[in-house]
C-alpha cells in the first residue's frame, strides 16, 4: 500500500512540475 502511495505521489509531483513549467513558460512568453 505504501509503495502504491509513493508511486502516486511521484506521478502527481511529475505532472505538477510539468504544469508549473508550462505556466511559467506561458507567463514569461507573454511579457
Amino acid at each position: 500500500m505504501t509503495l502504491l502511495v509513493n508511486l502516486n505521489w511521484d506521478r502527481i509531483l511529475y505532472l505538477a512540475t510539468i504544469a508549473v513549467a508550462l505556466w511559467a513558460g506561458a507567463f514569461v512568453g507573454s511579457l
